[in-house]
């Protein structure tokens, strides 16, 4: 038992002895006083007296709650309906129930949001409310213990009770429509430049493999799924570096979430096309999702997504310095950061010496300025053959218009 607690338990100990003194007190002055008003008093005063001591004992411990959700997944922005059934151990005539529910952001340990309401049972057993978290934000969440609070009618004596009933939600963040065209493509036989929309060459199947979610239906080799007695899919010939990598900038800035939309949304349009995409991003926790395609890819990197906050404690120009997986990858990798300074610029430089494609999405709120510096230095960006691009809220949908992002 916390200190709290037992304070509270100490208060109510020691109201009770008061009502019960109060009560032999005016029993006493009926008896010797005697005549009409005396004993008016004592009896207007006996009901609220043995309403406060029994109340004193009711097992509020008992009670029973059971919350439940529509659903577990919600996209932000979304409206999360809450049902609260509360079961009460005993009828008893209670004046009022305070219910206090909270919700959790996990990642962050921090409230997010609190319910209040005042009820009034009455001698009901079973209590059922409904309520609304509107205009959910991003992240994990989880709510906690409900706290039911009861009674008497002047509020003498109250008994609190902190039910703990663990329900978690997960909420995606939102995504705009958008078309993933890259700059070039390049095929086995060579380089050839397109502003075509990226496909798997379909008309050159060089051999197959066991059928994973996200393939589309007419991929299926008829022929080799009967022999093995499994679905079994076309390998296709493929583009060369059609891959994208995305790594996602977590240093502290006020324009986080619409980081994230935007890699939420690149994310989609990619694995659209059929296109395997990698993520990366550096924080307190470092995420890492390799190279695929598929819903179940989607699915992952939208978890991550769900989870991660700017919590970077070094600069992305440190992280490209240090990380050797980046220098790996021979993808198109693209940075989606929330500005852009000369350590940056020049770490960004010395990556693209091997490889063919660096992007780089510099997001912006709709009314910010552009320094003059980060114009000068997405000018650097672009003569040493990195696209950058500055791109607002509000023009997500147009980030590859004609096949460009510079």
């Amino acid at each position: 038992m916390s200190a709290m607690e037992q304070f509270k338990s100490l208060s109510n100990g020691l109201k009770l002895l008061a009502f019960m003194v109060l009560t032999v007190a005016s029993f006493c002055f009926a008896m010797f006083q005697g005549g009409f008003v005396s004993w008016f008093l004592f009896a207007a005063f006996l009901p609220i007296a043995l309403y406060s001591i029994s109340l004193y004992f009711y097992p509020i411990e008992n009670i029973a709650v059971e919350r439940n959700l529509q659903k577990s997944e919600y996209r932000a922005g979304d409206t999360v309906p809450v049902h609260l059934k509360i079961v009460l151990p005993v009828r008893f005539p209670l004046f009022y129930v305070f219910i206090h529910d909270t919700v959790m952001r996990k990642r962050k340990n921090q409230i997010e949001r609190t319910w209040r309401t005042l009820q009034f049972p009455l001698l009901k057993k079973t209590l059922e409310y409904e309520y609304e978290i509107p205009k959910i934000s991003r992240g994990e969440f989880q709510f906690t213990e409900i706290r039911v609070t009861v009674a008497d009618l002047f509020g003498f004596i109250r008994k609190e009770v902190e039910l703990q009933e663990a329900k978690p939600f997960i909420v995606y963040p939102v995504t705009v429509p958008l078309q993933y065209l890259p700059q070039e493509n390049e095929f086995d036989q060579g380089l050839a430049r397109t502003k075509d929309m990226v496909q798997r060459d379909t008309t050159m199947a060089i051999s197959v493999r066991e059928y994973q979610q996200g393939d589309r239906f007419s991929w299926i080799n008829w022929k080799a799924s009967a022999r093995k007695n499994q679905l079994m899919t076309k390998e296709f010939e493929q583009r060369k570096n059609q891959d994208v990598f995305l790594v996602l900038d977590r240093t502290p800035c006020k324009q986080f979430e619409l980081l994230v939309t935007f890699c939420a949304s690149v994310v989609t349009a990619v694995l659209k096309e059929g296109i395997e995409i990698g993520f990366y991003s550096f924080g307190k926790e470092r995420e890492y999702i390799r190279l695929q395609q598929g819903q179940s890819h989607l699915q992952k990197i939208f978890l991550a997504l769900a989870r991660v906050e700017d919590d970077a404690e070094i600069e992305l120009a440190q992280i490209i310095r240090s990380e050797e997986l980046l220098k790996r990858h021979l993808q198109h990798i693209v940075f989606i950061v929330h500005s852009l300074n000369q350590e940056l610029v020049s770490e960004l430089m010395h990556l693209a010496r091997d490889r063919s494609q660096i992007s780089v999405f510099v997001v912006k709120p709709r009314q910010e300025l552009i320094s003059r510096e980060e114009i000068s230095l997405l000018a650097s960006l672009k003569q040493k053959g990195i696209q950058g691009r500055i791109i607002r809220e509000g023009e997500f949908a147009h980030a590859f218009a004609r096949g460009e992002v510079g």
